[in-house]
C-alpha cells in the first residue's frame, strides 16, 4: 500500500494516514501490517497493525513518529502490507 502525496508526521505523535490500494481492490475488511526492515522509511516510524475497512480503494491506518523531529513520508512510500480478512470478531 502506498500514499499518493508526501505526509508530514509530527514529532512524538500518532497520525492517521490514508493509503491507497486501488479501486479494483474487492476486499471489504483488511488486515494492515507493517513491513519489517523497510528501507523506505525512518526507523523512528512505526506502523500500527490493525484491521480496517476498504472505502473506495482507500484505507486508514495509524502511523507513529517516535522521534523528537517531524518526519516526511515520501509520496509512494510502501509502508505496510495488506491482506483480506473474511471474519472479524470483537
Amino acid at each position: 500500500m502506498q500514499g499518493r502525496e508526501p505526509i508530514l508526521l509530527p514529532a512524538n505523535n500518532v497520525t492517521v494516514v490514508k493509503t491507497v490500494a486501488g479501486r479494483k481492490t474487492k476486499c471489504t475488511n483488511t488486515a494492515i501490517q507493517s513491513i519489517s526492515n523497510n528501507q523506505n522509511i525512518s526507523t523512528n516510524v512505526l506502523v500500527m497493525d490493525t484491521i480496517t475497512r476498504n472505502i473506495d480503494g482507500t484505507f486508514l491506518n495509524q502511523v507513529i513518529d517516535n522521534s523528537d523531529k517531524p518526519i516526511w513520508l515520501p509520496a509512494g512510500a510502501r509502508i505496510r502490507l495488506m491482506s483480506e480478512v473474511e471474519t472479524v470478531i470483537f
